[in-house]
Parts: C-alpha cells; structure tokens; sequence
C-alpha cells in the first residue's frame, strides 16, 4: 500500500484524578494508524510503542483524525464529551475531539489537541505545577502552555459557569463510531518500517 502521508498530531494529556504533586501534562504525538505509538497499558499507563500488549491506542486516521481505539476486551476505555459518554467498543476506532476526557482503566485524562507537528518523540511529562499557579497569559507569555492547554479543574469541566456547560450540551457533536481499524501496513512518512529499526520501547514512568 505504500507510505502513508499523514501528518502526526500533537496533544497534551492532562490527568484528572492524581491527587499527588506529580505534573499532570503530558505532551505526546499520535502517529498513523498502523504504526507503533501512544498506548495504554491495561492498567492505565501511558505507553510508548508498546502497542501489542496495550489496551487501547491513540492515532491519526487516514483522513486526519485523531483516534481513540480499544484493543482487548479486558478492562475499560470510555470516552466522555460534555454530558455524551461511550464505552468503547472493541476494535471499533472513536474520533477524539479537543476537550475530550478518555478514562483507560478508571485513570480519566483531558484531552488537548495542538496540531500537526513534523517531530515524532516519546511523551514527556510538562513542568507547570508552577505555572498553573500564574494567569493563563502569564503562562502562554513564557511558552509553558500552548492556548489549548488551559488548566482544568481537577475532577471537573475546565471552570465553565453552568450556563456556558449547559449551551455546549446542545451544540456538543455526536460522539463517532467508526466501522475499521487501520491496515497495519499503512506506515507514517518518518516512520521507518518495523522490521528496519530496533524495538524501541518508552514506558512513562509513575503515569
């Protein structure tokens, strides 16, 4: 099928239920379908190129979107946009939107879409406890924050009043089901073929 062209997508996974004084931002690339990249471990974890052992998969499809996709029938990966909620079903791909939370074996995340990005690395954790603490502005003044990377309230909606929540309701799109998963063929532009590079596994430690 050849090489697919596909740029990679840049994001920030923001963890909602870490009580600890961890940084909760992680900044991640997804890359095609088909590829090995960001997973999830059974237990949660956020994994790089660990793909044949994860629960689910986030990657870009063939049109440009971003994906949510659950590989194994153990354990639970739902998505949660506004008041609409999915548990995902199994092998079937979920278009992922900026604002989303995903919950992959009860560890719920915000989802932060950037963009496309020419780099593909491994996810890396922000250093923003301190910057959280500034205005927003303040923050996107020293380049710690991206304007879609705006803090959430832990647990919560990213600090909406009830009225605002109430009108993304009605306009909130449908969460999308689709009928494939990608052909494993299908490789990203910078990414070399698997038999071509060594393993390259990229755990995220403590995440």
């Amino acid at each position: 099928m050849g090489i697919s062209l596909l740029e990679p997508i840049e994001l920030c996974l923001e963890e909602l239920d870490d009580a600890s004084d961890a940084e909760p931002y992680l900044r991640c690339v997804a890359v095609a379908g088909g590829s090995p990249g960001l997973c999830f471990s059974p237990a949660g974890d956020v994994l790089w190129r660990l793909n044949e052992s994860a629960l689910a998969e986030i990657w870009v499809s063939r049109d440009g979107r971003l994906m949510l996709f659950r590989k194994s029938p153990q354990g639970q990966v739902s998505l949660t946009r506004v008041e609409r909620h999915l548990e995902l079903p199994l092998g079937k791909p979920v278009i992922v939107l900026g604002g989303d939370e995903i919950s992959v074996a009860g560890r719920r995340f915000r989802v932060h879409v950037h963009g496309t990005t020419a780099e593909v690395k491994p996810p890396e954790r922000l250093k923003l406890r301190r910057a959280r603490n500034l205005a927003v502005a303040a923050a996107l003044a020293f380049g710690a924050l991206t304007a879609d990377c705006k803090p959430s309230s832990k647990g919560g909606t990213t600090g909406r009043s009830a009225r605002d929540a109430g009108a993304e309701v009605r306009t909130a799109p449908a969460i999308e089901v689709r009928s494939h998963p990608p052909a494993p063929e299908r490789l990203h532009k910078h990414e070399p073929k698997p038999s071509s590079r060594k393993h390259d596994p990229f755990p995220i430690e403590g995440f």
